[in-house]
């Protein structure tokens, strides 16, 4: 009787250290996966600071699209430099004094702006409109930096032509 005894009181304890294991285990995964979604999650969201510049940007396109001419525009802030494409109705040019009423319209948004582009063709328009709203949609502007820096580079060649 003592043998069996023995013998169910190891099975017991056999059992006990194999579910102990399992469940030790198990439970060290999930935490292991709780960290890396953890991880993922926050290097996808953005920060305070760049939800602030979106929505400067967003602010900055809806005042220029109340000036009289303009039909359409989109602007991004982008290292301290506002990039803004416009579309101006059929009757309206593209003059100096149009871009000097948008560059004021963004100053008195964006007043520390150590740069302000203004462009008015389609292609900058399009490329532009689909980075802001990316960004709108939560994306990190690092992802476009290199698409920014060959908008930026046309801008300013754009205006040493003006």
């Amino acid at each position: 009787m003592e043998k069996k005894n023995i013998k169910i009181i190891f099975s017991i304890l056999m059992v006990l250290v194999l579910t102990l294991t399992i469940c030790g285990c198990k439970k060290e995964n999930t935490e292991n996966e709780e960290e890396e979604i953890g991880q993922n999650v926050t290097a996808n969201m953005p920060t305070k600071a760049s939800n602030e510049l979106v929505e400067r940007a967003e602010s900055i396109a809806d005042d220029v699209v109340d000036l009289l001419g303009v039909e359409d525009a989109t602007a991004i802030i982008y290292n301290e430099q506002v990039i803004v494409a416009v579309k101006l109705s059929e009757d309206v040019e593209f003059s100096h004094e149009m871009k000097d009423m948008i560059k004021n319209v963004v100053l008195q948004i964006e007043p520390e702006a150590k740069g302000v582009y203004i462009l008015n063709d389609e292609k900058s328009f399009e490329k532009l409109d689909t980075i802001a709203q990316d960004l709108i949609k939560g994306k990190d502007i690092k992802e476009y930096s290199r698409e920014i820096d060959k908008i930026l580079k046309k801008a300013t060649k754009d205006e040493k032509d003006d």
